[in-house]
Parts: C-alpha cells; structure tokens; sequence
C-alpha cells in the first residue's frame, strides 16, 4: 500500500488539483461570479443529505465503471463500448423484471447481474474474437459495436417496452421487490456502495496477488514476452475484454436496480467515458479508483449544480475529461 500511494499518489493529486484549478479558471473567465460559481462548485455536493448521497450514489457507479476500464487497461485492451455496455446490461435488467414479475426479490437481483454481465461481456468479447480472427483493433470494434447496441436499445425503449402512462421516454417502472435497498433517503445512494468497494478491493486482490492477475498484468506490459512465457494471448484477449465487458454490465443493472428504476431513454450516457476518466486519474489501479471516482463525482456534480442555476451552460465536466486524456495520453507517448 505504501509503495502504490508512493508511485501513484503524486500523479493522482496533480490530475485532481489541476483538475480543479481548470475548472475554477474556467468559470471566472466566463465572468461568473466567484462567490456562487466556486461554492456550487465545490460545496453543492455538500449541501443537503440528498446531495451527498447521491454524489457518494454517482461515485460508486464510477467505481463499477471504472474498474471495467481498469480490467481492459491491464490486460493491454483498450475498450471503448462502456457506454453501450453499460446500456446492454441496464436494459437486459429492464427485460427480465418486465417478465418476472413474480419472482422472489434478492432472487431476481442475482439472476438480473448475472444475466447483465453475461450478456454485455459476450457483446464485449466479440471484439476480442474479431481481433484475433482478422486483427481487426478493439479499439474500433467496441465502440461501432456499442453504438449500435445502443440504437436497439433506444428502439425498445421507444417502441415494445415504452411506458404508455408515463410523459417521459422511459419503460414501466421495475417492481419494487427488484429495487436496491436505499441507505441515505431520499437520495438515490443504495445498498450497491458495498459491493463496489467489494469489487474494487477483489480486482486489486486478483491482479495484484493472484498467479492469473499476474498473467493479466504482464499481457498488459508485453505480450510478447507473455507469449514467450506461454500465456495465451488470443484467449487472453478474449478474457480480458469478456470480463471488462461483464464488469459494465453489472454497472448497467445497477444503474437500473438503484437509481432510475426504469430505462429511461439514454439513461447510461456518461458513464462509460467517465469511468474511463476514473481510471486513467487512478492510473489504471483498482484501488485508486475510489478517490478518483469520489473527485470525478464531485466535479460533475458541482458542474451540473452550475448548470441547473444557469451561472454555466457548458459541460464542464466535458471540459475536463478532455483535460485528463490529453494529459494522460501526452504522457505515455512522450514516454514511448
């Protein structure tokens, strides 16, 4: 632990403070007022008990999103299809519910994640086989797939599964049995805190201390040398993606179970790209995730506080994600 927060915490506090002076030099430069867009900025998270639940309920969404993106970058994969992932896996939670109502709830829950993850990790997979039947870049792969996942969704969710009593775009609310247990009323944060940090602590415990993470890691620093070492790099790939894709699915039917209860139209955008700006602040380690993910949340929703006052109608949080990848990226060429 001493080592990590040796190697990556100084890096992790740059990200976030320069994060945070960005937005603030942002915000004064478009002439708002220091007092009310600093404070929503950085107090609005802490206003209410309603805000800070669901900073804390934003935060653990990033933790599940990010720790997806965490799986792909220490295999050496690069999977750009969270969003679509995340979508899948929501909206196989949506179909299922709408046609077992009548089962038993924490029943219901654990055949929802399963059948989540199963199904956006095949959709993540098949990226990994195209790669390696054609050599085709994942990286081009998950993001055309995931788009196109995300269009038949919107197809469901406008057309068969469209709840026709309610105004919104949106399916007919889950049954109750099916929804997470809530733990700071009345905001959305729910009883999925816990298995975020469960998550989180087992993908650490996985690559850092198992004999398969370190196979994973290793795929992620050299493949080459992985295959000369005798790991199997297409099935890896395939792994790698599979579980990455899984790990987003269970974010999809979290999304579901614990905040909207329903599917409402583009009810994912976001978290895919924002997970992937978790990871990267984290430097791509699961246990860095959970300050990163806390810090991006409480970015975004400061942003968004801005936005529903009118003081910032850009999206700030765009802004800085944008920050992060170029500095990011920047970094790991000038090192190539």
């Amino acid at each position: 632990m001493k080592s990590l927060i040796k190697r990556k915490g100084p890096f992790l506090l740059f990200m976030m403070l320069s994060a945070y002076l960005l937005s603030a030099g942002i915000i004064l430069s478009f002439h708002i007022s220091p007092q009310i867009g600093l404070k929503s900025l950085f107090l609005s998270p802490f206003a209410t008990s309603m805000a800070l639940g669901n900073w804390l309920n934003r935060s653990v969404l990033f933790m599940i999103s990010g720790t997806a993106v965490v799986y792909a970058f220490q295999g050496g994969e690069f999977n750009l299809g969270g969003e679509g992932q995340i979508c899948l896996g929501g909206m196989v939670a949506v179909i299922f519910f709408s046609f077992m109502t009548g089962l038993w709830g924490p029943a219901g829950v654990l055949v929802a994640l399963v059948l989540a993850a199963f199904s956006s990790g095949l959709l993540s997979a098949l990226s990994g086989y195209i790669k390696n039947i054609t050599g085709l870049s994942e990286v081009i792969t998950t993001y055309l797939l995931s788009m196109g996942t995300i269009h038949v969704s919107r197809y469901f969710i406008t057309g068969p599964f469209k709840d026709g009593d309610s105004y919104l775009v949106t399916t007919p609310e889950i049954p109750s049995q099916f929804q997470l247990p809530e733990l700071l009323s009345p905001s959305h944060l729910n009883i999925s805190l816990f298995f975020a940090i469960f998550l989180v602590m087992g993908t650490w415990l996985f690559l850092y201390y198992r004999p398969a993470g370190y196979d994973w890691r290793l795929c992620g620093v050299n493949g080459d040398f992985a295959a000369y070492c005798g790991v199997d790099r297409h099935k890896q790939t395939v792994r790698t993606l599979f579980v990455s894709g899984a790990v987003n699915g269970l974010a999809g039917a979290i999304l579901i179970m614990g905040t909207s209860h329903r599917g409402i139209q583009d009810f994912f955008s976001g978290y895919g790209w924002n997970g992937m700006a978790v990871s990267l602040i984290g430097g791509n380690n699961p246990l860095l995730v959970i300050p990163s993910a806390l810090f991006f949340s409480h970015l975004v929703q400061g942003a968004e506080r801005l936005n529903l006052m009118g003081q910032f109608t850009y999206p700030l949080d765009g802004f800085i994600m944008a920050f992060i990848f170029l500095v990011v990226t920047s970094g790991r060429l000038h090192r190539d």
